[in-house]
């Protein structure tokens, strides 16, 4: 009995390490290159064409280091296990890379705020808010993934997290303080 025992756990885990390798098809360059593309096509207006670019060669790579072709595949499914590995895309390809789209949302936002104009600063406000922009965005590029990850926690549903993450207290707050440190140039 003994034996069969073992040969069952045996067995078993060698079925689990050859399901495990077999789940974990490299993403060839080939189809990097293609998402790439894709993504390139999808013009986002909330960016400059040089940051989605920056954005989507970021993304592809992310996802090539990140994810298997199973996951990609699997991410397509209307089930539960697809809306997580959605979820893990969001997180580990797109939030490391999303520093490009908020640095434009933050400078633009920055250049059209009626509040930002009110403060009557000395220089331009152009220079003043690609600072802002640059700040926040050099800030989130080391902070997004965990702050996208608490976001989805919270609403697991999420489908395009840059309005959510636009609007947390955390990412105001940031911009906020790099709008002042840029203003009183210690930036």
């Amino acid at each position: 009995m003994r034996t069969y025992a073992r040969f069952m756990i045996c067995f078993v885990a060698t079925l689990f390490l050859c399901q495990t390798v077999r789940a974990q098809t490299p993403i060839d360059n080939r189809t990097s290159t293609v998402f790439y593309q894709n993504c390139l096509e999808k013009r986002d207006a909330r960016m400059t064409e040089e940051s989605q670019a920056e954005f989507c060669a970021c993304s592809a790579t992310e996802m090539q280091n990140s994810m298997s072709v199973e996951e990609i595949q699997t991410m397509f499914a209307q089930s539960q296990e697809g809306r997580n590995m959605l979820n893990k895309m969001l997180v580990q390809v797109y939030a490391p890379c999303m520093n490009y789209p908020v640095q434009d949302m933050i400078e633009m936002s920055c250049r059209t705020d009626p509040k930002v104009a009110a403060l009557k600063l000395k220089g331009d406000i152009s220079d003043l808010c690609y600072c802002m922009g640059k700040e926040t965005g050099k800030w989130f590029a080391e902070n997004g993934p965990p702050l996208l990850f608490a976001l989805l926690k919270k609403d697991p549903n999420i489908t395009d997290p840059i309005t959510p993450i636009m609007e947390s207290h955390v990412v105001k707050k940031e911009s906020y303080n790099f709008l002042m440190s840029c203003a009183d140039g210690s930036r």
